[in-house]
């Protein structure tokens, strides 16, 4: 149950943030239609799109340590820290 309510927050808060980005960004796009994500596609590559939804794993991490109290193992910390060189790299490409 822990882990379905950190997958719950983590997707909506993820969901929040791109359509609040999207509206103040591009108001024509319509940041409230279907998912996030398509518009998001149509935006970029998918390569990049895919990279940047990993950010959800942070957001995560982050709920169960607040909320559950949860620690971070060094594998966990270590997949973290490529997920954000990988999108440090991202946003060096463009």
């Amino acid at each position: 149950m822990a882990a379905t309510f950190t997958l719950a927050v983590g997707i909506a808060t993820q969901a929040v943030v791109l359509s609040v980005y999207l509206a103040l960004r591009s108001p024509a796009i319509g940041s409230l239609r279907c998912r996030p994500v398509s518009p998001a596609r149509s935006l970029a590559t998918a390569a990049s799109v895919g990279t940047l939804a990993l950010i959800e794993v942070l957001f995560a991490q982050l709920v169960a340590r607040i909320a559950f109290g949860q620690r971070t193992f060094a594998r966990e910390a270590l997949g973290m820290l490529l997920v954000v060189a990988g999108v440090a790299l991202l946003l060096w490409a463009y």
